[in-house]
Formats: structure tokens, sequence, C-alpha cells
């Protein structure tokens, strides 16, 4: 069989439907009102890809994570700590068991766009595109104003930014090496997840990648987001001390290899 163009896998691509949607019971809005709590009950879980005689990477998970409070999750590689994000963030359903709920609602009757419009997400690598430092805010926000950039800057504990000499204007460069410290492009990720003003920010190991000095850069800035008043629940994968220190609660997976 020949190869498939390009063009052709493009196609494959857009025209693809996806197996997460809304259902028929679906409620718009219901995902900008997390005021309580996400709820994790009796989920087991197995990724489709696992063959049957796999175990399932959760099993009978029962759990509270309160909002507006800063929830760190520990564990081995393997136990399950990406995939209670993934669930989260509703890209797989536990079809074998259980449910994921905001508030008592189902996550599956929670409208996807507007439950992923209130999540912001900081990975253990940031991605910056090429452009400037603004562009990079814009991603997250295309509508976003000066002073919805600047607010953002100044919350991520990126103040830096207005130190130079084109400010937000200043080119990144590719994958953001230009100029940049590790510390000061997980900032800049920061910023970019907070500008859209979400309900969840969830932390991927977000220091574990980091120099010391950068790391506490990054931890002060976790901390004051956490300390602001702010409702924003946050929930944080992490394997250093110092990040498990500054939440409220603790979740300990272990591996079920």
């Amino acid at each position: 069989m020949a190869a498939k163009t390009l063009g052709c896998l493009i196609f494959d691509v857009i025209e693809r439907v996806p197996e997460i949607k809304n259902g028929e019971n679906t409620k718009r809005g219901l995902g900008i009102q997390l005021k309580n709590e996400i709820t994790f009950d009796n989920v087991t879980f197995k990724y489709p890809t696992a063959l049957p005689e796999h175990k399932p990477v959760l099993e009978n998970a029962s759990f509270r994570i309160k909002a507006g409070s800063t929830t760190a999750i520990v564990g081995p590689s393997g136990s399950g700590k990406s995939t209670i994000i993934q669930l989260i963030e509703r890209f797989y359903d536990p079809r074998e068991g259980g449910r994921v709920c905001f508030d008592s609602t189902n996550i599956r009757d929670v409208d996807l766009k507007d439950l992923r419009e209130q999540i912001g997400y900081v990975s253990q690598e940031p991605i910056m595109i090429m452009g400037t430092i603004r562009d990079n805010l814009l991603f997250g926000d295309r509508d976003a104003s000066e002073r919805d950039c600047r607010e953002a800057l100044e919350r991520a504990n990126a103040n830096f930014v207005f130190e130079q000499e084109n400010g937000m204007d200043t080119f990144v460069g590719t994958s953001g090496i230009m100029n940049m410290s590790g510390g000061q492009k997980q900032r800049i990720a920061i910023a970019r997840a907070l500008i859209k003003r979400p309900k969840i920010l969830i932390l991927d190991e977000a220091t574990s990648a980091l120099d010391p000095k950068s790391e506490v850069e990054v931890q002060n800035a976790i901390d004051a987001i956490a300390q602001s008043g702010e409702k924003l629940t946050i929930i944080m994968i992490a394997h250093r001390l110092t990040t498990i220190a500054s939440a409220d609660n603790l979740l300990y997976f272990k591996s079920r290899s």
C-alpha cells in the first residue's frame, strides 16, 4: 500500500471524530462554576491501548479536592498522577467505573469548551512559540488587553519582562531560547496560563527541571498565586519537598505494577 500523502494525513486529522465529546445532557456554563470541589468517586481507569491482562492505572480511587485549595499529587512513575490530570481535563473518561464530578455535576455533563477554558496548564518543559513575549501570552487568550498581559506577568512573578529594552515585544526566538533562562520561560508559561483567569491551575512538575535558583523564583510565583485570596484551585504533580511544603493537601499514589 502506498504511503499516504501529507495532504491526506492532514485531512484525516481534520475529519477525525473525537471519542470525548458533549453528550445529550450537556449543560453550558457549568464549567465556570467550580465553587465547592472536584470529586473522584470510585474511579477505575485503564487506557484504551492497554492489553486485557494489564492492571488498571487507577482502581476505586476516591478523593476530593476543595475549590480554592492547593493540592500536591505525589507518587512513583506509573502510579496514576498524570492520569488524574488527564481525567480532570477530560481527555479520557473512566469507562471502567466511577465518575469525576465538579460540584456534584458529572464532568461528562459539563460542556467541553466551558471546561477547558477554565483550566490553565503548565508543563515541566514550557513550550514557547517563535515570536515575542506578547505573542506567547496571547496564545493563552487572543482577546487579552495590554493590562491583562501586564497583570498576568506580575502575578507570575515575571517582572523581569518589564526590564527588557522592548518589554513584552522582546523576541524570544525558537522555543524561547534567546536570552531566557528556564525559570524565566516557566514564569511566562505560568502567566500564559493565568491570563484567561482559570478556575483550575494545573502544574505538571513545573519546577522539576529547573536549577535551584530558578526553582525558587518559580516556586515564589506559585506561592504568591496560592496566597492571593482568589478562589483558584491549584493542582500540582510534585516530587520535590519545596513544592509539596506549600500545598494545603497531599495525595499519594502508589504504583500498581
